[in-house]
């Protein structure tokens, strides 16, 4: 099983959130960032052993339409898939489902969504300083839950 970090995060703060998911589930990951327009996406085959959070910002309540892009050109090939929509305190609205939606169209199998909240990318007064050392710990204990079912055969 290889671990897959993919992160849409142009400010760093859904990388953030992210990197905490990671951590908690592997020391070790792969990091893709689809914020980077030179990397050919198609490249990436994953495999039904694998494991991939997959986290998106929240803009205006949906995913950048250019991440669903880069997204849509990975093959998922039934890896597990942790979707995470990270939002700057305002509404996330239908970013989840969205995420959920191209994950699958990708290929992925979606066993569990994540919100949270990052710092606002422009106006930083919101949510600032987020995540905190709070947010970090609901983040890690909500990953040991994701764990324990993936292992589990839950999800």
């Amino acid at each position: 099983m290889s671990i897959y970090n993919i992160t849409f995060s142009p400010t760093g703060g859904t990388k953030r959130v992210a990197d905490i998911l990671a951590n908690e589930l592997s020391s070790e990951f792969f990091e893709i960032d689809t914020t980077d327009r030179t990397t050919d996406f198609s490249v990436y085959n994953f495999t039904k052993d694998d494991v991939c959070i997959i986290s998106m910002p929240s803009y205006s309540g949906r995913v950048p339409k250019v991440a669903v892009e880069r997204l849509l050109q990975m093959h998922g090939n039934g890896a597990s898939a942790v979707i995470v929509a990270v939002y700057g305190n305002r509404d996330y609205e239908d970013t989840l489902i969205e995420l959920r939606d191209t994950s699958i169209q990708a290929g992925f199998t979606v066993v569990a969504g994540v919100v949270a909240i990052a710092e606002h990318s422009i106006i930083r007064e919101f949510a600032a300083n987020r995540p905190d050392k709070e947010d970090k710990t609901e983040l890690q204990s909500f990953m040991k839950t994701i764990i324990e079912k993936i292992h589990a055969g839950v999800v």
